[in-house]
């Protein structure tokens, strides 16, 4: 790898009273009351939010020193923790580059792009905010302060990605460790939405249910959707689609897409019951405006998102996607 231009990557998670005081996952609920944090740290220059390459260099799985009250104490600390690793981890990179470390009037920070990436969406709002907040809880005022303090430093930055796409929940609770063995084996990650980088988590069907004798849109057709057995996101030339199961709402695109970049959407469900299952159309290249009811429970909901030519690009994907029911 070539070091010249490259930055450094700091991935972090934790998860809420999971482990006991000596760290161990076996206890009571009253004994597991600590929580575990992890952290990567990621050399390369990932911050354009495109695929790119990297390498490990540091990381910890370890309990929070202290006993957390709600899930955004224990991602702040667990992210304050990462922060400071992605510092001592850019310093060690600008020695390697040759910068003098030592000497004050030399700023490598200027030169050598450090970004915390958080599934957090609470860290990340609180860490994006000019306001200085600490919610109801006073001790992690100066917590926040540091780290608010750190983001306003020329290419020191703050991302968010999507919960599908961490790497280091394994490191946090008994999750499959696949998702961290591919970046590692691959040397490849993304930090924004990326379908190769996606967890696709599948969930197990419920048991069909009485329905009642009218279903809400129309019927689609005796074709059904290959993409229903692959839940989560999928991302293809001009558009975005969207899988979810036991759907009571539509979707919107938010927060891993702009509304403002895929304006209009088209989705269909699929309703099984105890005589038959029927995919059918609930709204065709409609403008929405948030969320709303769809008025019965689907199933299957697929869900398309899409800018310009929303016709000719929908139905060009359906012929490639459909199958016989």
């Amino acid at each position: 790898m070539n070091l010249q231009g490259a930055g450094v990557t700091v991935v972090t998670d934790a998860s809420l009273g999971n482990v006991t005081r000596t760290g161990s996952d076996e206890g009571t609920l009253m004994t597991k009351t600590f929580s575990q944090a992890a952290f990567m740290v990621l050399d390369r220059n990932l911050m354009a939010g495109r695929e790119g390459q990297c390498a490990f260099i540091d990381g910890r799985s370890h309990r929070v020193s202290r006993v957390c009250r709600s899930t955004y104490s224990a991602e702040l600390q667990g992210a304050e923790e990462a922060l400071d690793n992605g510092v001592f981890s850019r310093g060690l990179l600008a020695d390697v580059l040759g910068w003098d470390v030592l000497d004050k009037t030399e700023d490598y920070n200027e030169e050598i792009p450090l970004n915390l990436v958080t599934d957090a969406k609470d860290v990340y709002d609180k860490g994006m905010t000019d306001t200085a907040t600490y919610g109801s809880q006073k001790s992690l005022a100066s917590t926040i302060a540091w780290m608010g303090e750190d983001f306003t430093k020329p290419r020191t930055a703050l991302s968010w990605t999507s919960t599908e796409n961490m790497p280091v929940d394994c490191g946090t609770k008994a999750v499959d460790t696949s998702h961290l063995v591919k970046i590692f084996n691959t040397g490849r990650w993304s930090v924004t939405y990326n379908a190769a980088f996606i967890k696709q988590n599948v969930k197990k069907r419920l048991p069909l249910r009485q329905r009642g004798p009218v279903l809400p849109g129309r019927l689609l057709s005796d074709d059904a959707l290959r993409l229903s057995e692959l839940p989560g996101w999928h991302f293809r030339e001009n558009f975005v689609i969207h899988v979810c199961r036991n759907a009571k709402s539509f979707k919107t695109p938010e927060p891993r897409f702009k509304p403002a970049q895929f304006p209009i959407r088209s989705s269909y469900g699929r309703f099984d019951s105890l005589v038959q299952s029927e995919w059918r159309v609930l709204e065709e290249s409609v403008a929405y405006s948030g969320k709303s009811m769809i008025g019965d429970t689907a199933d299957v909901l697929v869900t398309f998102f899409h800018g310009s030519q929303p016709q000719l690009l929908i139905h060009k994907e359906e012929d490639q996607l459909r199958k016989h029911a």
